[in-house]
């Protein structure tokens, strides 16, 4: 659906965008009224995933939380993929898990080098 020239990342991919990007959690970015992680690059670049939420068993968690799938499924567990979690506020945290691949979260798709 995003065409040839875009990808969904990988597990390997998010984590080395967590090793190597100095990131911040944002309350308001860019005065949007939003919030979300916001990763600086050593060349100033940026990117902000912002905190969409997270639908699970008839509960929605909104504001301070949210889950970005990666194209990784968990070899050992064929119904698990692996995933982005941010969270803000008091028990702030960023870290991939996997889970199982029944749940709905948003991709953040990028575009591939040339």
């Amino acid at each position: 659906n995003m065409g040839e020239d875009w990808s969904v990342p990988t597990e390997v991919q998010y984590q080395e965008l967590i090793d190597n990007t100095p990131s911040e959690w944002v309350d308001n970015y860019n005065n949007t009224g939003v919030s979300g992680r916001l990763f600086t690059g050593t060349n100033g670049n940026t990117l902000f995933l912002p905190a969409v939420g997270i639908a699970f068993d008839n509960m929605i968690f909104m504001s301070y939380s949210g889950s970005y799938w990666t194209a990784s499924l968990n070899q050992e567990y064929a119904f698990k993929s692996y995933n982005l979690y941010i969270i803000g506020g008091e028990g702030e945290d960023l870290d991939i898990y996997s889970i199982d691949r029944f749940i709905g979260f948003p991709i953040r798709g990028v575009k591939n080098a040339k």
